[in-house]
């Protein structure tokens, strides 16, 4: 079953997160940079002992 260890369940697992996302991506030739940045909405995670902080993620992409 779901979230057993070794027969024992354990509550530091499963949960549930929605997170707003607003990014943007440039094109330059065949290179592409990105950015955007996720806001938790509402969150459970591991029976409220975890939470999801703002993230900020970065790319470059060469199209081949």
């Amino acid at each position: 079953s779901r979230d057993l260890k070794d027969g024992v369940r354990n509550s530091q697992t499963g949960g549930y997160a929605t997170l707003a996302t607003a990014g943007v991506e440039a094109y330059f030739g065949r290179f592409v940079a990105g950015a955007n940045v996720q806001q938790p909405l509402v969150q459970e995670l591991s029976g409220g002992d975890s939470r999801a902080k703002q993230r900020l993620q970065l790319h470059v992409t060469v199209l081949l």
